[in-house]
């Protein structure tokens, strides 16, 4: 299988109970369904002091969030994709759900991002808002497990 996920992590105590080869899984089938050509995605998953610097250097906003996404101008790499576990983790318990949950969820998000879709304008909401809530229900965490993916049909 080909490794199209690349994860860094800012504090791996943070993402100890998450597997992180489902994010290639799940990147897998998003290119799939969605016909995209394969380009790498670069993950970070960090701590919410991290995020809140990233997210007032690039959107002015002096808080921490749970996904950003930046898309790269290299023909390789689709874009970067950076997850602040520490909010995950308080929105996990939020949505009773696992972190890894969670994760995937963040992720789906931040790669739709990538591929352009934007949650803010009009029919493009719409067309994210469903292809979110399809890999959403595509891959389910487990709850008795959170290193396997149900994947559902």
């Amino acid at each position: 299988m080909k490794k199209l996920v690349l994860v860094s992590q800012r504090r791996p105590a943070l993402a100890e109970n998450i597997d992180l080869k489902i994010f290639n899984l799940l990147y897998l089938e998003m290119q799939d369904q969605l016909g995209q050509s394969p380009q790498k995605v670069e993950l970070l998953l960090t701590d919410s002091a991290d995020m809140k610097t990233m997210n007032w250097h690039f959107r002015k906003k002096n808080k921490p969030t749970d996904v950003l996404s930046f898309p790269s101008e290299m023909n390789d790499l689709l874009g970067s994709i950076a997850i602040d576990l520490e909010t995950a983790k308080k929105q996990s318990k939020d949505f009773r759900h696992s972190l890894q949950q969670e994760c995937v969820e963040l992720f789906i998000h931040g790669v739709l991002h990538l591929y352009g879709f934007n949650h803010e304008i009009g029919p493009e909401a719409d067309f994210m808002s469903y292809y979110e809530k399809y890999f959403v229900r595509s891959f389910k965490s487990d709850r008795s497990s959170p290193y396997k993916i149900q994947k559902k049909r």
